[in-house]
Formats: structure tokens, sequence, C-alpha cells
């Protein structure tokens, strides 16, 4: 009687391994064409959902440079892969996935402009972390003075702000893994108008998207 000789433990982890990277090959593929069919906010949640974030901005921007997003899809997935992003810019956080700040600023142009408010009720002046929303129809026009939390050496450069400094100030301490090598810092900067290129809020926050070429020599420690 033959018996079968046990699967040596080296090749079932090359077993495993293969097939996590055929099922994370799957996922890329259901995201690209999530995104053909306009189906952004699925997509950004899934790929939250399975670690998968950081593949779908530079994912984004081939698409849409290869002319297969139209107009409403193209600022429908912006605003989603944003949002839906812990570390859409790379370089944040994790060097090797998200996109440049510069491909950012071509796709947030690409929009013209974006506001989106989730949750937040127009025309009563709803109040979120002592902040009364300002809900934006197009580009601010007049300047803005936005705040950013993160470490001291980064020098304020990030695309990502808010209208309300406690906020930025929260965001300061949880995002310093260690206080005693990167010291959480509050940014405040005064942008013209034309400056900012997109206003995302809902109850917690207003978020405002900076271009971070009009930042410089405006970001200052508070």
């Amino acid at each position: 009687m033959n018996v079968a000789k046990p699967v040596d433990e080296t090749e079932r982890r090359r077993r495993r391994l293969e097939e996590e990277r055929e099922e994370e090959k799957r996922l890329i593929a259901g995201f690209e064409q999530g995104l053909r069919n306009g189906d952004a906010s699925s997509v950004a949640a899934q790929a939250l959902y399975e670690h998968l974030s950081g593949l779908l901005p530079g994912m984004l921007y081939r698409l849409w440079r290869a002319g297969e997003l139209n107009d409403h899809q193209l600022r429908d997935a912006v605003a989603e892969l944003w949002m839906k992003n812990k570390s859409p810019v790379s370089g944040d956080l994790s060097p090797a996935s998200g996109l440049s700040k510069r491909r950012w600023v071509e796709l947030f142009h690409a929009t013209d402009f974006l506001t989106r408010c989730e949750g937040v009720p127009r025309g009563e002046a709803p109040v979120a972390a002592a902040l009364e929303h300002v809900h934006f129809e197009k580009q601010p026009t007049e300047s803005l003075t936005v705040y950013r939390g993160e470490a001291t050496r980064t020098q304020g450069r990030g695309m990502s702000w808010t209208l309300d400094p406690a906020c930025a100030e929260k965001f300061a301490i949880d995002t310093i893994l260690n206080p005693e090598t990167a010291e959480p810092t509050v940014f405040e900067a005064t942008v013209p108008g034309r400056a900012v290129l997109a206003v995302f809020c809902d109850e917690r926050e207003q978020e405002v998207v900076v271009n971070p070429k009009m930042l410089v020599g405006r970001a200052a420690p508070v």
C-alpha cells in the first residue's frame, strides 16, 4: 500500500503565497474594471477592506491618461479614491504606494473643482467639532486659513488640510508614532482661493485639498 508523503512545509508556504498572489491579481483586475464601469465607490471601499488602497491612485491615473474614463467617472473616482484612502499621496505613510503630489494635482485640475459634503444638512449651519461647516458649491474666490497636523520635519508640505485647528491638532497627535523622534506640530497657512483643489466634509471634519506648490512660504507652525 502506497502512503502519500507529507507535503513539505516549504512547499505549503510556496503554494499559499502563489494562491495569495493570484487572488490579489484577481482583485486588482476587478478594481480596474470597476473604475471603467463607474463604480468607484464600491472599488474604493473593497480596496480599503483588502488593504490595497495604495494601488488605486496609480491605476486611476493610468486609466485617465489612456482616455478610458469620461468626465463624470473621473470626478467620482478622484473623490472616492481620495476620501477612502488613509495615505493617497506617495511618501505619506507608504512610499511604495499612492500617487505623487504632482500627479494628484493633475487629476484634481482635470475635475475642475470637487466638493462633496456627506451627512451634513444644508441651510441649517450644522456644527461639527465646534466648527460651522461652510458648503462650497464652487472654488472659493477669497483666501482661506487652513490647518494641518503632522510631524515638524515635514514643514507643512502636504495636500490635505482642514478649516478646524482642533481637528488638525488631533491628526498631529494620532499620526506621530514616536513623539520623541517626530514632534507633532500644527501648521497654519492662508492660501488664495485658486489654491483650493477640493473640499470634502462630513460630520467630523471639513477637509481642504490644497495645491502644494502654492503653499511655499505660507505654511508656518502654530
